[in-house]
């Protein structure tokens, strides 16, 4: 059974919101984490160790300060998407008289960007649910300005397995609900590629953007 209130490895990180520097120090679990300063608050992020090398401090300052009145942050669990118009096939495709010349070049201009914070759960204080099913939420890939023949788009999905142990703050909390939520990062730029079509070579090009990674969380919020 997974539970997503406590993990049996954590990183406490102290994220100081006071718009001052922060510093680094020691936790119970031998590692290390940053405090980070952003204005006058204190919060408790916990970390699993497995995900640790997985955020950057920039991300953890966007989740902290996301929501100046929530309390406590657990970070669930960070995914990656897998690129998808690295791979394409250089042989003939299925349409009539089209011969892919050369794979998509892509050119990146923007990495990991914020996409969106999405909702997926919220559970009231002292109260345990276990999920009856999967709960998701999905970004995909967009493109523009054609469409890259033998593409195949891009979907990163952040989940919660089915017979998940979710929970709401302990009844001593000073907050009545726990969000579950989901920071999606993309990636974008530009890319070109070069077709055959009746044995004319022309060019493509267009724009695009497409998943990248997520990081799914929870934060204590009064209602």
């Amino acid at each position: 059974m997974q539970i997503l209130k406590k993990c049996a490895a954590v990183f406490m990180i102290s994220v100081l919101l006071s718009m001052g520097a922060g510093g680094a120090f020691a936790d119970n679990s031998g590692g290390t984490a940053q405090a980070v300063s952003i204005g006058g608050r204190t919060f408790n992020v916990t970390v699993p160790t497995e995900f640790k090398d997985d955020i950057s401090m920039e991300e953890l300052f966007s989740i902290a300060g996301s929501d100046p009145d929530a309390g406590d942050i657990g970070i669930i669990k960070v995914g990656y998407a897998v690129r998808g118009l690295d791979n394409l096939s250089k042989t003939d495709t299925d349409a009539p008289g089209i011969c892919v010349m050369g794979s998509v070049i892509k050119a990146y201009t923007i990495y990991n960007e914020f996409q969106s914070d999405r909702f997926i759960a919220s559970y009231a204080k002292g109260e345990t649910v276990k999920t009856q099913s999967v709960i998701s939420s999905t970004l995909r890939s967009t493109i523009s300005g054609g469409i890259p023949v033998g593409l195949a788009g891009v979907t990163l999905t952040c989940d919660i397995t089915k017979g998940t142990e979710l929970t709401g703050p302990d009844e001593s909390s000073e907050y009545n609900s726990r969000e579950y939520r989901c920071k999606f990062y993309q990636s974008s730029g530009k890319w070109i590629q070069v077709i055959a079509i009746n044995g004319i070579a022309i060019s493509q090009s267009g724009r695009f953007r497409e998943p990248s990674k997520y990081i799914l969380y929870s934060r204590d919020i009064k209602v």
